[in-house]
């Protein structure tokens, strides 16, 4: 039987001792979604990760893929070890390793065209030979993608892809995920709240509980009035004006609402 869904999170709740982390999550990711995860610090969105991941027991309820479904994940570029002596077109390999050393690991003629068309792709080919060590941090950033593309996931899952970076590289890498999306289904948790909007098709806003999903025309004016708990009507009269320039941070709003 078909299902609806690429993941399905039912009731879903962590509890780390007496922290309760996630509470009662529940809602569906459809294929060829690209779902922004937003939500305060500490809000769940890294436990989240883990549970998506199985690397945290669930307290209660369950998550589901659809059936053959596989899940590529992009860790935070901060996260991964730039000192060790190993080059882009490696990297992006070690995608292929299955827990294999790299060393002990025949790849096959077509996995390396795969990551010389992904490289090519992502506009990181011309580094294939470089040092992790000597990229910055939206070019490693590619490479991780690159490395979770190879073997041709149904999901990409991305914590914070874009922590650290600058705002020309966050537009590029965010670009790079919306092509992406109409090919996998991509779930990227960010504190970007104010870019995200142009480039996803819905949102998550996690502070414990799901507060809000949706991808209707509102979910902006719905996430906003969530972030900074302030109705938006105060100061943004037309749809139209808030479709168009959505682009000020939250921080200006939440000054607005209570100057």
């Amino acid at each position: 039987m078909e299902v609806s869904y690429d993941i399905k999170l039912d009731q879903v709740s962590v509890r780390y001792d007496s922290v309760e982390a996630l509470k009662n999550i529940s809602f569906e990711v459809k294929q060829n979604d690209f779902i922004g995860i937003i939500g305060p610090n500490g809000g769940g969105k890294s436990t989240l990760v883990k549970a998506l991941l199985n690397l945290v027991p669930l307290s209660s309820g369950e998550i589901t893929l659809a059936p053959n479904k596989r899940m590529g994940y992009v860790p935070q570029f901060a996260e991964f070890d730039q000192a060790f002596p190993i080059t882009v077109e490696e990297v992006v390999m070690s995608g292929g390793m299955g827990g294999k050393s790299y060393f002990f690991r025949r790849f096959k003629k077509e996995e390396k065209e795969r990551a010389k068309t992904l490289m090519e792709r992502l506009e990181i080919l011309d580094l294939a030979s470089k040092q992790i060590g000597q990229l910055s941090g939206g070019q490693l950033q590619k490479v991780l993608v690159a490395r979770a593309l190879l073997t041709k996931p149904d999901i990409l899952l991305l914590d914070e892809p874009t922590a650290s970076l600058d705002v020309q590289v966050k537009k590029e890498i965010y670009e790079i995920l919306k092509s992406l999306s109409e090919e996998v289904t991509i779930l990227i948790i960010t504190h970007d709240i104010a870019e995200i909007f142009s480039y996803v098709k819905s949102v998550a806003y996690i502070n414990q509980s799901l507060h809000y999903h949706g991808s209707d025309s509102k979910m902006k004016k719905n996430v906003l009035e969530l972030t900074t708990g302030c109705p938006i009507e105060e100061f943004v009269q037309k749809e139209e004006y808030l479709m168009k320039d959505f682009i000020e941070t939250e921080d200006k709003y939440h000054d607005s609402c209570h100057s």
